[in-house]
């Protein structure tokens, strides 16, 4: 796109200083009659061609007797005929009467000319204005403040000169004094054919009486000159002329720099009623003027600025010392181009007056040479709130050689040129070559195709008069920079897309013609992207599911993030599976984004998805492993809960129970026969609630130790004369300890011995049995376990010998 801008500046630049100033392919023109006797030979037309060489026809097309001259012109030459042969024929010389002495040039290729005396002591510039010379409205200005004596021969007079430039053409004229065959303020008819002129000449020959604010309108174009002969100043005589536009190239601004004459006049000819005249020159006078009327100043200050409410003509009278030439001057604004030519048709001393906006003034070149022209030279003009600035310049023959052909620049604004050539004692000539009339010029820029998610750099460009303008739009973007800066950028909106095409308008604002000029935009859709909701997963379940979408001006994608995770199938598969990294884990969110890829014209567009990853739910259980006694096996457990959630759930894979509830994180398990029977049964404690989360679980193993196993012994029957029973206890499994108890009798050692003796009562053996328990001991987590023994008591046996005997001794 840069390189597209780049292009389109050259070329707008490339045009802009190929507009040349007071320069067509049509002149006509009528030279007035300057007496002889004040000097008015020889009389020259200077051509200045340009980038193209020319051939210049010179005619009379009302003269038959006038042969063609012709010249071949070399481009960006300057070339020159001397009419003084045909003088007679040329001059305007003969008032009230219709004559056959209209020049008309042609030229192939545009030029500009200048028409030139240069007599010995009476020298004048009158520069040939093409197209805005021709016209059907004029109102004449004309010097009125100084005599035409001591008499010249023939007299010096004031004229207006008419030229047709069709046939049939009639002129009404009304002459402000009295004109030879016409009273003031008469209007009278003159029909002329193409090429035919017609004089009206002053009949007095003081200032006081004027052809000043006469008027003049056709129906068909025709050309005006003026000219005021013999005018004296401190004894020197001296004559002032120019080729003057139509009324539609006046205006209300113009600078005037001063010469260097004794005694320089500006006149302000209103052309409306009501006409306010502002004149600064460091001080400010202002004056009244109505329709027809001259107002007259003295120039006394290097740079005078003149300001009107309505347009007016300005001619000013300037010179060296004693001698004078003037000039119709052109307006300030909406007049100049970028570049004016000229020609020094003498060695006498060369000025040139310059004037242009504040800010371009550094932008000057004389030739090519900057240096020739520096900023420097150039002062505010009073009374331009410091937006305009003047010089006055001279150069000497060795920098512009005597019939040179010269060309000024400006490459930022249009600027307006006059050349006062002169001296003391030799006369002055003194015309402005510079345009009448800006062209304005306005490039908004090329054509363009943008996405709608780009910008276009905007570089307008305006000339001709305006600088300034005015950006707006069909479309629904945004200015960067304001709607009135030249150099912008246009950020288009979304809803651009719908608009075909965007039209981006620059509109010219100023005192100038307004001028538009439009670029057409063409908006693509640009990439739309969506990764879809954030999204929150568990840490224990942190699969991200993405259903990314990109539709509009792209359909693919690749997703990216900004940890170490990965992606499956692939980044580049909009619905991929993403799975954080353990540090994205540990932090507790990963950032995904998706972003827009083969976007063509557009930049890549992305979308963020924001993946918030919980903490993982816990569960604990303090033990891995209980023992309970399988005649015991009730047993109480306990678990914690954390992370994301607070509750849990015991559950087994035995078939016992929980008392109260297996959702009490702190409850009983009752196991079954069958879970004891089994030896082992698992608890497990399973976190619920988890929200997203996979539940967390703990286990515990409980083992069912054995119960203990007692043994008292077989039943004893014993003689109760010999009662001492001595006991068999056995006490095995998780314990081999016991005690007796039961009898009322006595245990040796011990009642704790397994195989004490027993000892019975009196009134055990004369119940004749005892019941002994032997009762487990240090049992752990079992019940105590008992077993009986029963001791019978037998009576013991009976011996009877009989009664006694008495037996003698042998």
């Amino acid at each position: 796109m840069f390189k597209k801008q780049t292009l389109t500046i050259l070329l707008f630049l490339t045009f802009f200083l190929n507009v040349r100033s007071q320069i067509d392919t049509s002149f006509w023109f009528i030279a007035p009659d300057i007496s002889q006797g004040l000097g008015d030979r020889p009389i020259y037309l200077y051509f200045n061609t340009y980038a193209q060489a020319a051939t210049v026809k010179v005619r009379q097309p009302a003269n038959g007797g006038f042969v063609p001259i012709t010249l071949a012109t070399p481009a960006n030459s300057i070339d020159s005929i001397n009419l003084t042969p045909f003088i007679a024929s040329v001059e305007n010389s003969t008032a009230n009467s219709i004559l056959n002495n209209g020049l008309y040039i042609s030229s192939t290729q545009k030029i500009s000319t200048l028409y030139s005396v240069r007599a010995a002591a009476n020298r004048e510039y009158l520069s040939l204005k093409g197209p805005k010379a021709l016209g059907i409205d004029f109102y004449i200005p004309m010097q009125e403040f100084w005599n035409q004596a001591p008499a010249t021969s023939p007299k010096s007079f004031s004229s207006f000169d008419i030229v047709a430039s069709q046939n049939n053409t009639t002129v009404l004229i009304t002459p402000k004094t009295a004109i030879i065959g016409h009273a003031a303020n008469a209007t009278f008819t003159v029909l002329l054919q193409q090429g035919q002129s017609f004089s009206c000449q002053d009949t007095a020959r003081t200032a006081t009486t004027s052809l000043g604010g006469s008027i003049v309108s056709s129906n068909k174009p025709i050309a005006v000159t003026i000219q005021s002969s013999g005018l004296n100043q401190s004894g020197c005589l001296s004559s002032v002329a120019d080729q003057i536009t139509n009324s539609t190239y006046i205006g209300t601004d113009y600078i005037v720099n001063k010469g260097t004459a004794t005694t320089e006049k500006i006149f302000i000819l209103a052309t409306q009623n009501n006409t306010q005249i502002t004149i600064n020159d460091g001080s400010t006078t202002t004056h009244v003027a109505n329709f027809g009327e001259t107002y007259v100043y003295t120039a006394t200050q290097p740079v005078t600025y003149v300001k009107t409410n309505k347009p007016a003509y300005v001619l000013h009278v300037s010179g060296y010392g004693c001698r004078l030439s003037g000039a119709q001057l052109p307006p300030f604004f909406c007049a100049g181009t970028f570049t004016s030519s000229f020609t020094r048709a003498s060695s006498d001393s060369l000025a040139l007056n310059l004037f242009t906006r504040t800010g371009f003034e550094g932008n000057f070149a004389l030739n090519g040479n900057a240096s020739l022209i520096p900023a420097s030279a150039f002062t505010i003009v009073p009374g331009s709130s410091g937006n305009i600035k003047s010089a006055k310049i001279y150069y000497s023959t060795a920098v512009i050689p005597v019939g040179s052909h010269n060309e000024v620049t400006n490459t930022g604004d249009v600027f307006g040129l006059g050349i006062l050539n002169g001296a003391y004692n030799k006369g002055s000539a003194y015309s402005y070559v510079s345009e009448f009339e800006s062209y304005p010029s306005i490039n908004a820029g090329s054509d363009f195709t943008i996405c709608a998610n780009g910008s276009i750099a905007l570089n307008g460009q305006i000339g001709g008069g305006n600088i300034t303008g005015i950006w707006s739009t069909n479309g629904y973007g945004t200015f960067n920079g304001g709607f009135s800066a030249l150099s912008n950028t246009y950020t288009p909106s979304q809803l651009d897309t719908t608009v075909k095409p965007v039209k981006l308008f620059l509109t010219t604002n100023g005192q100038c013609p307004q001028q538009k000029d439009t670029l057409l935009l063409s908006v693509q859709p640009s990439p739309l992207v969506n990764a879809s909701v954030d999204q929150i997963v568990c840490g224990n379940n942190s699969a991200v599911l993405l259903n990314g979408t990109i539709a509009g001006g792209s359909s693919t994608g690749i997703w990216a993030s900004a940890g170490s995770g990965t992606f499956t199938p692939g980044a580049t598969s909009l619905n991929s599976t993403y799975m954080p990294s353990a540090s994205e884990i540990s932090a507790g969110s990963a950032t995904l984004t998706l972003t827009s890829t083969l976007n063509g014209i557009c930049a890549a567009v992305n979308d963020v998805m924001f993946v918030s990853i919980t903490p993982v739910p816990t569960s604990n259980i303090a033990a891995t492993s209980l023992s309970v006694c399988a005649n015991n096996p009730t047993l109480s457990v306990a678990g914690v809960i954390g992370g994301v959630t607070t509750t849990g759930k015991w559950t087994t894979n035995g078939t016992g129970s929980f008392n109260p509830s297996n959702i009490l994180l702190a409850t009983n398990y009752l196991p079954s026969a069958a879970d004891v029977l089994a030896g082992q049964v698992k608890l497990y404690l399973s976190s619920t609630n988890n929200g997203n989360c996979n539940p967390a679980k703990d286990s515990v193993t409980v083992f069912f130790t054995p119960s203990p196993s007692v043994n008292a012994g077989v039943n004893i029957s014993t003689c109760k004369n010999n009662s001492a029973t001595v006991l068999a206890g056995v006490v095995s499994g998780p314990t081999s300890s016991g005690i007796w108890s039961g009898g009322t009798g006595t245990f040796t050692p011990n009642n704790t011995s397994l195989n004490a003796t027993y000892i019975p009562t009196a009134a055990e053996l004369s119940a004749g049995l005892v019941n002994l328990i032997l009762t487990s001991t240090a049992n752990g987590n079992c019940n105590q376990v008992t077993d009986n023994v029963l001791i019978t008591f037998t009576n013991p046996p009976t011996v009877n010998a009989g009664v006694d005997l008495s037996a003698c001794k042998k």
